[in-house]
């Protein structure tokens, strides 16, 4: 199951922009552009009706951009989970800057094993031509603090880019 909150841009793009339009191909499964904890009460009932299913996927662009919705989230996965009567695993998607201990320690304690973390570049030189994202030393920092929550990292890098050359590959 893939579940998606969307990013930050939601609203503007009235429920989503090319990425959520492209991840719908998943169907029923997938849940685009939610604005709120109210999927948590589908979850649920999907997971009750459908006992085979044992990893959940939570695949939300923003999931660490805000650290007070990030720990909400997590507290409800851990609701779910005593709810259903098995133990779910769960993976998420973050970005590297601003994951803190505190969240890390919380997502290792929810069950999410795996996160796959979206960098913009690999490299110092590429990061300030994007003029976002983060630098290498704070995407080596967040795979520590990953480590530290027993989450395995998994990075998820574009190597091609507009602004990129053949040097940043």
């Amino acid at each position: 199951i893939t579940l998606q909150r969307a990013c930050n841009w939601a609203r503007k793009s009235k429920g989503g922009c090319l990425f959520c339009a492209i991840a719908s191909q998943f169907g029923q499964d997938f849940h685009c552009a939610v604005q709120s904890d109210g999927f948590v009460d589908e979850m649920l009932e999907l997971l009750i009706n459908n006992p085979e299913i044992q990893f959940v996927d939570i695949w939300d662009d923003t999931f660490n951009i805000s650290e007070a919705w990030a720990l909400r989230m997590c507290g409800y996965l851990e609701r779910i989970n005593r709810k259903v009567g098995r133990e779910i695993v769960y993976s998420c998607f973050l970005r590297p800057k601003g994951l803190t201990k505190k969240l890390t320690r919380k997502l290792g304690t929810t069950n999410v094993k795996v996160a796959f973390m979206g960098a913009d570049a690999l490299t110092e030189d590429l990061s300030k031509r994007l003029r976002r994202g983060c630098t290498v030393s704070e995407i080596n920092q967040s795979i520590q603090l990953l480590k530290e929550g027993k989450v395995l990292p998994r990075l998820s890098v574009q190597l091609f880019s507009p602004e990129s050359t053949i040097n940043d590959v």
